[in-house]
This record gives structure tokens, C-alpha cells and sequence, in this order.
């Protein structure tokens, strides 16, 4: 029990700091800037993905839903493109829909049918709401 709360305190300075670099919309004209950033942006990702990927309560769900470390790239971003790409109550909603087992679950499954902007909504919707467990009630 007492690893599982350092494990979750980990987990989350480890998001904050990766939320933070890919929230940062902050406009530089200076290709050298715009390069470093890009940079560090795509780390932030792939740190992202790690993170779900390290997660012991993810790996039923990438298991059942054969989840690779280039699908969840390229469903972080669908999410952005989609609408996802915004802050709610202090979470990147783009990067926790990933990292978390209840929302990895909602964004891989396809029984709901949402797709697209609806599914983003969704998920800011339920992050909005300091929600816990299933995203659809």
C-alpha cells in the first residue's frame, strides 16, 4: 500500500512536468527556439507514453486492446487535433486520457461509438468534473 502511494506521488510530478512542456503554446519566432521546443515536446510525449506504459494498472487494458507505443502516439494526437489539447482542472486532458486506466480504457474502446471531437468533449467533460471510474454514465 505504502509503495503504491509513492508510486502515484512519482507518477504524478512526473506529469506535471510533462503536462507543463506540452501545454506551452507560447509562440517564438526563432527557429532555434522553435526547434528546442519541438524537441521537447516530442520527449514529453514519448516520457508520456512511458508513463502509461509503466503503469501496473494500464497493462490489462494495452494487453486487451494491443496497444503500441506508436498507437498511443498517434491516438495523443487525434485527441490534440480533435479538441483535447486544453487544460481542465489542472490536467493536459490530451496526455491524462492516456495515462489513467479509466480514461486508456474510454479512449480504446470502441463499443461507445464516439469518435472525434465528441469523444475529446467527453474527456474534458470528465476531467472537468473531477470525475472518477467510467467516463460514460
Amino acid at each position: 500500500m505504502v509503495f503504491g502511494i509513492f508510486r502515484s506521488i512519482k507518477k504524478s510530478s512526473k506529469l506535471i512536468k510533462i503536462y507543463k512542456i506540452l501545454s506551452d503554446v507560447s509562440m517564438d519566432f526563432d527557429m532555434d527556439t522553435m526547434f528546442k521546443k519541438s524537441r521537447e515536446k516530442e520527449k514529453a510525449i514519448d516520457d508520456l507514453i512511458e508513463i502509461a506504459f509503466e503503469d501496473p494498472n494500464n497493462k490489462p487494458i494495452i494487453k486487451k486492446y494491443k496497444i503500441t507505443k506508436k498507437i498511443m502516439k498517434k491516438k495523443y494526437q487525434d485527441l490534440i487535433v480533435n479538441g483535447a489539447g486544453v487544460v481542465a482542472r489542472n490536467h493536459w486532458v490530451a496526455a491524462s486520457a492516456l495515462v489513467y486506466p479509466q480514461t486508456l480504457s474510454f479512449v480504446f474502446d470502441k463499443k461507445h461509438k464516439l469518435r472525434g471531437q465528441a469523444m475529446s468533449f467527453a474527456l474534458i467533460d470528465y476531467f472537468d468534473q473531477n470525475r472518477v471510474g467510467s467516463v460514460l454514465e
